[in-house]
């Protein structure tokens, strides 16, 4: 997940996924080549196969200078089988 600002200590938790069986659990890291990019990957290792995954950043998201997203953005996408 990129942003356009460098990202506050807050966006790690403001990262969430979901399927349609329910929440995926996720681990958060900051890119070590990019300060405004986390890698988003799932904590159980694997995207679960054959579903549309979608992402969300929180409202409160904020940049480091405190000013937050204000409604949540979301992304999707496919896992292959």
């Amino acid at each position: 997940v990129s942003f356009n600002n460098i990202p506050g200590a807050n966006v790690p938790a403001q990262i969430s996924a979901k399927t349609a069986a329910g929440p995926v659990m996720l681990t958060v890291t900051p890119d070590s080549n990019d300060p405004a990019t986390f890698v988003v990957t799932p904590a159980s290792g694997a995207w679960p196969a054959g579903q549309v995954v979608t992402v969300t950043v929180g409202a409160d998201a904020a940049d480091a200078l405190g000013v937050k997203l204000g409604a949540a953005v979301t992304g999707q996408f496919q896992v292959e089988l």
